[in-house]
């Protein structure tokens, strides 16, 4: 008959032998949990991007046709503008739906004018470095002739996010507005920028 105390002794020993197997099944499943990537793109989350855009704005306003037809009978009768802008999107649903909004200053014969719009966008990831985005939504013209006269109409845009870096890179935008007014009918809106993601 083997004495209790050595029986003792190799219960200790077998334990001692199966508690290194234990702690190691253990182990991965709080590895796991603390090695998960942040949400986001490519374990990089944000929520926001700001553009800074210069822009070519080609519309199709009566007035300004009108003046430029008096000036030179053969004149095309859509006008063409430089404008400077800024624009800001906001992520709603992470991966499917940006909300944007925009706007734009320029000086037509009239003189300031300031055009704005207000989206709903699905981007589309290509890859770490290209994002592609088509939207729709309202459109507003906020100032004309130097004052504030808003006119309300509908817009929608197409464009693609280059990043150089995860934080920066470059927009470029088009856009198209239909803003019923007194004279104006509609204006197409080419775009490119610097953008910065936070």
């Amino acid at each position: 008959m083997i004495p209790r105390r050595h029986c003792r002794h190799a219960g200790l020993f077998i334990a001692s032998l199966t508690a290194p197997a234990v702690a190691a099944e253990a182990r991965p499943a709080d590895d796991d949990s603390g090695g998960l990537e942040p949400d986001g793109s490519h374990g990089h989350h944000y929520n926001d991007i700001l553009s800074v855009k210069i822009a070519y704005v080609e519309a199709l306003d009566e007035v300004e046709a009108e003046r430029e037809q008096e000036a030179r009978p053969e004149g095309h009768p859509l006008t063409r503008h430089s404008a400077v802008g800024l624009g800001l999107e906001h992520t709603l649903l992470e991966g499917k739906l940006n909300a944007h909004v925009g706007a734009l200053l320029f000086f037509g014969a009239e003189g300031a004018e300031m055009p704005a719009s207000l989206l709903l966008e699905m981007p589309w990831e290509l890859s770490e470095t290209l994002e592609v985005y088509a939207g729709a939504g309202l459109a507003a013209d906020l100032v004309r002739e130097d004052r504030l006269a808003p006119s309300f109409g509908l817009a929608s845009a197409a464009g693609i996010y280059a990043w150089a870096t995860h934080e920066l890179g470059a927009n470029v935008d088009i856009e198209h507005r239909w803003v019923p007014s007194e004279h104006r009918i509609y204006d197409l809106t080419l775009a490119i920028g610097a953008s910065a993601r936070f």
